[in-house]
């Protein structure tokens, strides 16, 4: 019996290619790794290591004091940082202040400074901002936050911090920069410093990782629902339940429980009455609720919310039925929509 093996000969470029297509895999032998284009990016399959890089990302730091001014400065960060994809993310080793985002797609960005305290006296605003390539300011990556000194008690400093994460939609080579500066609210003009402050950006767009374990459904998975609103107007003068007429819902399900979620807001024609609601499943009742109405013909809202047992699989009738203490009770959504309507919502269930 004999045995074949096929082999694939990848082509080993000193560049990716300008314009691969979707399944082409290539060997970029000057970043030494496995290359491949899905669905319009180029990513790596392996790190210059071996190992996978599921979720290219990056982070810098600057640990040295800096000194902030009344005008945004570009931050430098030290050269050393922490990045698995440089082909994807990169901090650059020429312009520290930089991390270029070399791959099209969306990026998480975030930042975080420890601030110190001003001098005795003095009270301002630290600033923070993002921006692309030199020109253009992040949307919501500005924060402000305020530090001072309390002159009342020595030594008494009130250090803060200020920190920002936030979605960035990338194009090709686009390049970030943390940016600082200091509004004087009151007192001189201090040299402010911070330390530990980083700067990390990671790409979402295709990220890869193993997918955990299914799980139970669980209970209250919503399979479907029905739900009407009452269009024509109803009164009753009945002191024993009876249909409120509209106010029903026919649905199929499998053998589960059902949600039900029922308001009527009415009024009474009599001073000093009250009114209840019942729910009915295919003729039994499920619960009711009700309402006192101390002035004749002021509306007020009456709720139900409840989970029936599970039931048979097949067609199941919810429905409002409602009566009154004494006079008449009123529920017109076409005379009176503001204030007098009813609503009724039944949801099958995962049980």
């Amino acid at each position: 019996m004999s045995q074949r093996a096929d082999t694939v000969i990848l082509d080993s470029l000193e560049a990716d290619p300008s314009s691969p297509e979707d399944g082409e895999v290539w060997y970029n032998a000057t970043s030494d790794k496995l290359m491949a284009r899905e669905n319009g990016v180029s990513v790596a399959l392996s790190t210059a290591s071996g190992a996978a890089s599921d979720q290219p990302a990056v982070s810098a730091r600057r640990t040295t004091a800096l000194a902030t001014t009344a005008s945004f400065v570009d931050v430098t960060l030290d050269s050393t940082d922490v990045e698995n994809d440089t082909a994807t993310v990169e901090h650059d080793d020429t312009n520290t202040d930089r991390i270029t985002l070399k791959n099209a797609g969306l990026y998480l960005i975030a930042y975080h400074a420890d601030i110190d305290a001003p001098p005795i006296g003095t009270t301002l605003a630290i600033e923070a901002q993002v921006r692309a390539n030199d020109t253009t300011v992040l949307d919501r990556s500005d924060s402000r936050v305020g530090v001072f000194s309390d002159s009342s008690i020595a030594g008494d400093d009130c250090p803060d911090m200020i920190s920002r994460s936030f979605l960035y939609e990338a194009t090709a080579d686009d390049f970030i920069t943390l940016q600082l500066r200091h509004v004087i609210i009151g007192g001189s003009d201090p040299t402010n410093t911070k330390v530990g402050l980083t700067l990390s950006a990671t790409r979402l767009t295709g990220t890869k990782g193993d997918q955990g374990d299914a799980g139970a459904p669980g209970f209250g998975v919503v399979i479907q629902t029905k739900a009407i609103k009452l269009a024509a107007d109803q009164t009753t003068t009945s002191t024993s339940f009876v249909d409120l007429v509209g106010a029903s819902v026919t649905l199929t399900i499998g053998a589960n429980p059902v949600i039900i979620m029922a308001s009527v807001s009415a009024s009474i024609s009599a001073a000093n009455n009250g009114y209840q609601i019942e729910i009915d499943v295919d003729g039994s009742p499920e619960g009711a609720a009700g309402e006192d109405a101390k002035t004749a013909n002021k509306q007020s809202t009456t709720t139900y919310t409840g989970k029936t047992a599970v039931l048979t699989a097949g067609a199941h009738t919810v429905k409002i039925r409602w009566r009154t203490s004494g006079g008449t009770l009123q529920c017109r959504p076409s005379t009176n929509p503001t204030l007098e309507h009813a609503s009724l919502v039944v949801m099958e269930v995962s049980g």
